[in-house]
């Protein structure tokens, strides 16, 4: 079959990216604000009441959880407005947006259980 009479496969509409995208950035901006804000809580709580010195390692965790989870943010919406200018990019920026939402929920998660 050639080239010229295989069917011409149409964009994905916006929407289907729209929807994993608006929901990676909400749960990163939850994730990164609030849930940043209660770890860092624990932590403290943590290190104050504890006798053992808190070292150094678990605010960095924190630190790092902080920034991965917004950088996973960034990640969802460059992939957001690059959709909105190339729509043959639609379908792998819906796929990229729907592993970001499980890679942000598993990082705060792991960044959590490693303080």
């Amino acid at each position: 079959m050639s080239s010229a009479t295989a069917p011409r496969r149409r964009p994905w509409r916006q929407r289907t990216v729209i929807v994993p995208a608006s929901l990676t950035l909400l749960a990163c901006t939850l994730l990164g604000t609030v849930g940043w804000y209660f770890l860092a809580v624990a932590v403290g709580y943590n290190c104050g009441m504890s006798e053992a010195s808190c070292g150094t390692v678990s605010h960095l965790w924190l630190a790092a959880d902080g920034i991965g989870v917004w950088m996973l943010a960034v990640a969802a919406a460059v992939l957001l407005l690059a959709s909105r200018a190339r729509p043959g990019w639609r379908r792998p920026a819906a796929i990229a947006c729907w592993v970001l939402l499980p890679t942000a929920i598993g990082w705060f998660l792991l960044a959590g259980r490693l303080i």
